[in-house]
C-alpha cells in the first residue's frame, strides 16, 4: 500500500487532501434539502480512513442521510471499516472480494450518488482501467460523481506497483469519454503536489455527460476495447523507456547514491511493466 493515506496506516485525526476533496463533495450533496439520502459506494475502502473524519466534518443531520458500501479484498480492513462507521453512526453494508468482481456484488441497476476509488488504481492490473471506468460510470445515479485519487510515485516502493502520470491517465480519460461521443465536456485530472510524492485526482459528473445509461451500454465493447488499447499503448512505452534509463545507468555506472536509488525505483517498474505487458499479449 502507499504512503499518502494509505489503507495499511492507522486512522487518526490527520486528514488527508483527497479525503478532504471527497467529504466537501458529500457535504455539498447532503446539504440539498431534496436529497433524502445519499448512497456511496467506497471501492479499495482499506481501513475506513475517511470514516474516521466523517463525524467532525459532517454532522449527525448529514450522516443520517448517508447510505456507505464498503468494498475491499482484505477482511481485516473491512472490518475495521465496520468498526468505524458503527462509530460514526453511519448505515453501512460491507462486501470482499477482487476489484473486478464488485460488479457482482453491485449490478448496474443497483444506483450510487457517489463512487470513489482512492490510492489504489496503482495496485490493480492496469487491463481494468477501462472495466473500472465504465462500470463506475453505469453505476451512477443521473447526477452522480465518480472521484478516483491515486499518486504518481509510491514511497515506499511496492513491487508489482504501476504508477500513472497525470498527463497518461488525462489522456485516457480522453479517449474513454470521446468513445463514448463526449464532446462538450472533459473533467481534466487535477495535480497534487506532496512533499514525499505528488498526486492527482478525477472527478466525473455524470448529468455532465448528458447521455443515458441506454447509450452507454450500446457502445460498451467499443469504449472497452478503444481505451484499453490506448492504455497497452502507455504501458509499452513506459516500459520501452524504463529500458532505456537501466541501459543507460548499465553502460555508464552507477557512482553515486542517487543513482542507486534510480536503479533501485527503476528496477521496481520495470518489474511491474513487464508483468502487465505479459498478461497484454
Amino acid at each position: 500500500m502507499s504512503s499518502l493515506g494509505d489503507s495499511d496506516s492507522i486512522c487518526s485525526n490527520k486528514i488527508f487532501p483527497q479525503h478532504q476533496s471527497i467529504l466537501t463533495i458529500i457535504q455539498g450533496k447532503l446539504d440539498n434539502p431534496l436529497t433524502p439520502k445519499f448512497n456511496w459506494l467506497d471501492l479499495a475502502c482499506g481501513r475506513g480512513q475517511i470514516i474516521s473524519q466523517i463525524k467532525n466534518n459532517l454532522g449527525s443531520h448529514r450522516i443520517s442521510k448517508i447510505n456507505y458500501y464498503g468494498y475491499d479484498i482484505e477482511n481485516k480492513f473491512i472490518k475495521h471499516t465496520e468498526e468505524l462507521c458503527k462509530s460514526a453512526g453511519l448505515k453501512f453494508e460491507s462486501k470482499i472480494g477482487e476489484i473486478e468482481d464488485f460488479t457482482k456484488h453491485y449490478k448496474n441497476t443497483q444506483k450510487f450518488d457517489l463512487i470513489t476509488l482512492t490510492n489504489a488504481l496503482h495496485e490493480f492490473n492496469s487491463n481494468k482501467i477501462a472495466f473500472l471506468l465504465f462500470e463506475c460510470l453505469i453505476r451512477l445515479n443521473t447526477d452522480g460523481c465518480l472521484f478516483i485519487y491515486d499518486i504518481e510515485s509510491t514511497n515506499p516502493l511496492e513491487l508489482g506497483a504501476v504508477n500513472w502520470e497525470q498527463s497518461e491517465i488525462s489522456s485516457v480519460l480522453k479517449k474513454f469519454l470521446d468513445l463514448l461521443n463526449i464532446k462538450n465536456y472533459f473533467p481534466e485530472p487535477g495535480r497534487w503536489l506532496h512533499s514525499t510524492c505528488h498526486a492527482w485526482n478525477i472527478q466525473i459528473y455524470k448529468n455532465y455527460l448528458n447521455i443515458t445509461d441506454d447509450k452507454i451500454k450500446k457502445v460498451k465493447q467499443t469504449v472497452l476495447n478503444g481505451t484499453q488499447k490506448l492504455v497497452k499503448e502507455i504501458i509499452f512505452r513506459k516500459l520501452t523507456l524504463c529500458k532505456q534509463q537501466l541501459e543507460s545507468l548499465t553502460n555508464c555506472g552507477i557512482g553515486n547514491d542517487d543513482e542507486r536509488k534510480t536503479i533501485h525505483s527503476l528496477l521496481y517498474q520495470f518489474w511491474a511493466l513487464n508483468s502487465i505487458k505479459e498478461r497484454m499479449k
